[in-house]
C-alpha cells in the first residue's frame, strides 16, 4: 500500500491543535457554568415579579411614551422576556447586552413585548391569566468564525448582515426541533436576511450562554 508520508510539522501541530480546541470547550463550560452559579432559579423569582407588575400597572394605567428604552451599562449580560399563550409565542423583546440592572430591563421589556412587538397584536387584559412568561438571560455575545460553532440549548445566537439583524434565544432550537441550519435560517428569516446568507464571509455570527426559566402568570408571586 501507498503510505502518503506527513510532514514533521503536521505531526506537531495536530496536538497543538487538539489542545486549543479542548481548552476552548473547556472555557465555554466553564463560561456556562458562571452564568447558572449568577442566575440560579431563585434568583429569577424577583424578575418574574417585576415582570407581572409592569404588565399589571401597564394595563391599569395605560403606555404613554412608546417603546421603553433602559439605561444601558457596560455589563455583558442580555435579557429576553417572552410571553406565551396556549404555548405560542404572544410576543418578545429583550436587551442583547449592556443590563446592569436586570429587573429594570425585564419589566422594560415586558411592557414592549406585550404592547409594542410589531409582530403581534397588542395584548388585552383579560389575556393575562393565560399567560406563561419566560425569562431569558445572556451573557457576552462572542463572534463565531463557523456558523455550526455552537450548542443547542445552551447558545443563544445573534445575526448581523449590514444593516439587517436578528437573535433568538438558545432554548427555541430544541422546542421547535430545528436542527442547527434550520435554528440559523430561522434567524435570518426572522430579521429579514435571505437564509442561507448566514453562510456568507459579511455575515456576523455571534453566540452567548443561556439561561431561562418559564411560569405561569397566575402563579407568579409579587409579594403583594
Amino acid at each position: 500500500n501507498t503510505m502518503t508520508p506527513v510532514s514533521r510539522s503536521s505531526r506537531l501541530s495536530r496536538p497543538l491543535f487538539a489542545g486549543i480546541f479542548i481548552l476552548c470547550l473547556a472555557c465555554s463550560d466553564s463560561s456556562y457554568e458562571a452564568l447558572k452559579i449568577k442566575y440560579p432559579p431563585e434568583s429569577f423569582d424577583a424578575l418574574f415579579a417585576a415582570v407581572k407588575l409592569s404588565l399589571v400597572e401597564a394595563m391599569e394605567t395605560g403606555v404613554e411614551g412608546g417603546f421603553r428604552e433602559i439605561e444601558y451599562g457596560e455589563d455583558d449580560t442580555g435579557v429576553f422576556v417572552r410571553l406565551l399563550k396556549g404555548g405560542r409565542e404572544r410576543g418578545c423583546i429583550g436587551f442583547i447586552r449592556g443590563v446592569s440592572s436586570p429587573e429594570e430591563a425585564v419589566k422594560a421589556a415586558a411592557v414592549n413585548a406585550a404592547f409594542f412587538d410589531k409582530r403581534h397584536k397588542r395584548l388585552g387584559p383579560e389575556e393575562l391569566p393565560s399567560l406563561e412568561i419566560e425569562i431569558t438571560v445572556i451573557d457576552r455575545l462572542l463572534r463565531i468564525r463557523n456558523h455550526l460553532d455552537f450548542t443547542p440549548g445552551i447558545h443563544t445566537i445573534y445575526i448581523k448582515l449590514l444593516n439587517m439583524k436578528a437573535v433568538m434565544q438558545g432554548q427555541i432550537i430544541q422546542e421547535r426541533g430545528y436542527s442547527k441550519e434550520e435554528f440559523l435560517r430561522a434567524i435570518c428569516k426572522k430579521g429579514g436576511i435571505p437564509e442561507t446568507q448566514y453562510r456568507e464571509k459579511d455575515a456576523e455570527i455571534y453566540r452567548a450562554n443561556t439561561v431561562f426559566m418559564r411560569r405561569r402568570f397566575a402563579d407568579i408571586n409579587t409579594g403583594r
